[in-house]
């Protein structure tokens, strides 16, 4: 006989299962989770203690690798992965929407005790020609409400729901009605009123408050859900095990695929489930053994009190077995696939290289590689650009922003980097800079200017030029700085009228390819100068986006 079908597998079920059929959940909560959620330990550091402290359950680490690789097989293999939520069974949800959020959290709320002493007498559940029992009899009851336009998702629904109520949607198919009907509908209006009161009924909003932490959300349903609370004492510790709040993340996480709701930075936070199922799993691939004392006690077909020793070292030691087979698998994975970084492609969601000033600009770098390669970006020519992370995104992009810029994928085995096509932006303000290193003064000598005016005249000119930055193209005007103001010189002057003559000059520069629309050289040419030339100049340069103006100094240099 094997060990699925032995005797202990019913044992190990009345071991961990106990606390769901004979007492109140909210009993437990009252029990278990007096004082700050401070002094209770973690899945993880729980299981730690609980293993270590364990005198009848032993982790064998040979029988962790020899599961491990069974493991990494089905991953490799791709029996199971990510998908497989949606496709596993036929009663889970297949979208990814804001209402699978709420069916998932009502799902998992209510996911306790389906189990039966005796297996002819279960709680069952027809539904689409089908017959369900055990947890899948629950959410089968749960569609067939849906499917009658009972809104058993809603938490403004559920939060008055009463016992009477309750037992109407979850008629059962057989003569055994669900267990623990009463707790159920308390459960179910506490965590409603809890999500109308606080989170504008719906547990998106709690997903949303922790912002994509997995840790983050266990903490908060088990201090706001007290139904989630599931903890225990050993050797004067209270040990967080955690088992329906962990469900109740993962759950979300495979659906979303790791995407939308269901993204959490810190997943590996969550350890393994521990119900009764897998204990029986890693006994049965020796990854646990039993002391001869535990294994006398479940052949003897016994009942467990919940918090009892040996159930707590069970579903302890279960997810310390499960976490030691991570590692494992997380090193076998290394050693057999173990390839340097590569990057696919790098794009962006624009085809033409030249973009409007303000769009939203993506770009894509597509990495693999194991381990996972981390991927930054940097910008030619600007040694002090760095982001982080495979999207590079700006919102609204600017002048200040084109450029070429280059992805890198490092995963400590190989790096690698390639460049994404240039972006050039156009349709910005304008922008002035002096053209001449020196800045904006032009010093002259004493002969350079013409005191003998009118008497004499000459045809040299001095020159102040601008480089004008804009598009569409701006308008430049020249003004001077006299006791009155500001006086704008004419645009129809000329050498023969008032000694001026102005040019405007497209221009190629290291920041654009395209003339007529970045660059121009703007210059004002003052011919015959004069002392009344001498003095303070403004250019001004201005198009619909907006204006930018500069100051040049023409002076005589002192003797």
């Amino acid at each position: 006989m094997s060990y699925w079908d032995s005797v202990s597998e019913r044992s190990c079920a009345k071991a961990v299962s106990y606390w769901d059929s004979r007492f109140s959940i909210l009993h437990i909560v009252r029990h278990y989770t007096s004082g700050s959620m401070a002094s209770v330990m973690m899945p993880k550091a729980a299981a730690k203690f609980i293993a270590e402290k364990s005198e009848d359950i032993k982790i064998n680490k040979d029988g962790v690798n020899n599961l491990a690789k069974v493991m990494f097989k089905c991953v490799k293999d791709d029996t199971y992965n990510i998908k497989s939520w949606k496709t596993a069974h036929e009663l889970n949800p297949s979208e990814m929407t804001k209402e699978t959020v709420d069916w998932i959290f009502v799902a998992d709320t209510l996911n306790f005790s389906f189990w039966s002493e005796d297996e002819n007498k279960k709680y069952m559940v027809r539904y689409k020609g089908k017959e369900y029992t055990g947890y899948w009899s629950w959410i089968a009851a749960l569609n067939r409400a849906l499917d009658n336009g009972i809104k058993l998702t809603d938490p403004k629904f559920y939060a008055n729901i009463t016992k009477e109520k309750l037992s109407e949607i979850l008629k059962s198919d057989s003569n055994y009605e669900i267990p623990l009907l009463e707790e159920r509908a308390q459960v179910l209006q506490e965590a409603g009123k809890k999500l109308v009161e606080k989170y504008d009924g719906s547990f998106v909003n709690c997903i949303e408050k922790c912002e994509k932490s997995a840790e983050s959300l266990l903490k908060l349903v088990v201090e706001e859900f007290p139904s989630y609370r599931d903890v225990a004492e050993y050797n004067g510790k209270k040990v967080g095990i955690y088992k329906r709040v962990q469900i109740l993340i993962a759950d979300i996480w495979a659906c979303f695929e790791g995407k939308s709701y269901g993204e959490f930075y810190d997943i590996n936070f969550i350890t393994m489930f521990a119900d009764y199922r897998i204990p029986q799993a890693l006994v049965q691939f020796k990854a646990m053994t039993y002391s001869d004392k535990l294994t006398e006690f479940l052949n003897k077909d016994q009942m467990m009190k919940t918090g009892d020793k040996y159930e707590v070292e069970i579903r302890g030691c279960s997810i310390q077995a499960v976490e030691v087979e991570h590692i494992q698998s997380f090193c076998l994975k290394m050693m057999w696939l173990m390839t340097p970084a590569r990057i696919y492609t790098v794009k962006t969601d624009y085809r033409q290289t030249l973009v409007n000033s303000g769009v939203d600009v993506r770009f894509q770098c597509s990495v693999d590689g194991i381990p996972e390669p981390k991927v930054t970006w940097k910008k030619i020519g600007n040694e002090d650009f760095l982001a982080v992370g495979p999207v590079l995104h700006f919102p609204s992009i600017t002048r200040e922003d084109q450029g070429q810029y280059v992805c890198v994928a490092d995963n400590g085995i190989g790096k690698t980097n390639k460049t994404a096509k240039p972006i050039y932006v156009r349709t910005f303000k304008p922008a002035i800079k002096y053209s001449n290193p020196t800045g904006g003064v032009i010093t002259l000598r004493q002969d350079e200017v013409n005191y003998n005016y009118p008497e004499e005249y000459n045809m040299e000119y001095k020159e102040m030029a601008v480089i004008v930055e804009g598009y569409y193209d701006p308008k430049v005007t020249w003004w001077k700085v006299t006791e009155n103001g500001r006086e704008q010189i004419p645009k129809d002057c000329s050498v023969l009228t008032c000694g001026f003559e102005f040019y405007n000059e497209p221009m190629r520069n290291d920041d654009s390819y395209y003339p007529d629309e970045g660059s121009k050289l703007s210059g004002l040419q003052i011919y015959n100068v004069i002392p009344e030339h001498l003095g303070t100049y403004v250019v001004k340069a201005e198009n619909q986006l907006g204006t930018d103006e500069l100051t040049l100094t023409m002076k005589r240099k002192k003797t």
